[in-house]
């Protein structure tokens, strides 16, 4: 059962992937690299045990299969069913490097890739993965929440020190819909690379992922900032017209 749920993403659901975009950046723009990225996240057995990341049963609690798991669906009466998966040979890290990746080309940052001139000499961010999670909460309307929790570290102000990259997204929808989980995820995606670019552009930003511990450090503050004329962390509120 739980290869099963590895290869279909349990009960037939098809997997889910996205592609961001790549941008052009000048040849003298100053490099950077990506990695190692850490999928550190938590999961649980059962709902209800205060971590909000859960696993199907029959899905195995082993990292082949959970470097996969990007979410669970629920039902129009609340109950927790099969988890949603990326495809074979993509990963939650594969995502998170992307998005890290377009968030540095958005700050004027040339990412270099394995094999690139200058590659073994440029800077790097190391990654640390703790919540990357869509899940489905009945309201008024369904609304499918995103949220994710990054922690960057490297000789790269203002991440020299360490500092949470964060991405908070809700999709509101009439009822389920197979489409909008990828929807979700790209706007989750495309705001958490939006936070890397604005961490890297204003570089005074507080921490504003609110109450989560970080590796070896205590968790960063809550207190709002006004961005888009929404606190800093708040959801961002999209209506999906899948």
């Amino acid at each position: 059962m739980a290869c099963l749920c590895s290869l279909l993403g349990c009960a037939g659901n098809p997997p889910i992937d996205v592609t961001l975009p790549q941008l052009a950046v000048f040849a003298d723009a100053p490099a950077v690299r990506v990695g190692p990225v850490q999928d550190a996240r938590v999961f649980a057995a059962r709902v209800g045990d205060g971590r909000p990341m859960t696993l199907a049963p029959g899905v195995a609690d082993d990292r082949a299969t959970t470097a996969r798991v990007v979410g669970r669906r629920r039902s129009v009466q609340g109950i927790s069913q099969d988890n949603v998966f990326l495809p074979e040979g993509r990963e939650v890290a594969d995502l998170v490097a992307e998005a890290t990746h377009l968030g540095l080309q958005r700050a004027g940052y040339r990412v270099l890739s394995p094999g690139d001139p200058g590659f073994a000499e440029a800077p790097a961010l190391a990654l640390v993965v703790r919540r990357f999670w869509t899940r489905m909460v009945w309201r008024a309307l369904l609304t499918y929440e995103f949220r994710a929790e990054v922690h960057v570290v490297g000789p790269v102000a203002p991440f020299t020190a360490g500092a949470w990259v964060c991405a908070t997204v809700d999709v509101g929808r009439a009822g389920p819909s197979p489409g909008v989980w990828s929807h979700t995820l790209q706007a989750g995606l495309e705001d958490y690379a939006n936070n890397v670019f604005e961490r890297l552009a204003w570089r005074t930003l507080p921490p504003h992922c609110g109450r989560i511990s970080g590796p070896g450090q205590p968790g960063p503050s809550d207190a709002p900032l006004l961005r888009e004329g929404r606190p800093t962390g708040a959801p961002r509120l999209l209506r999906s017209a899948r």
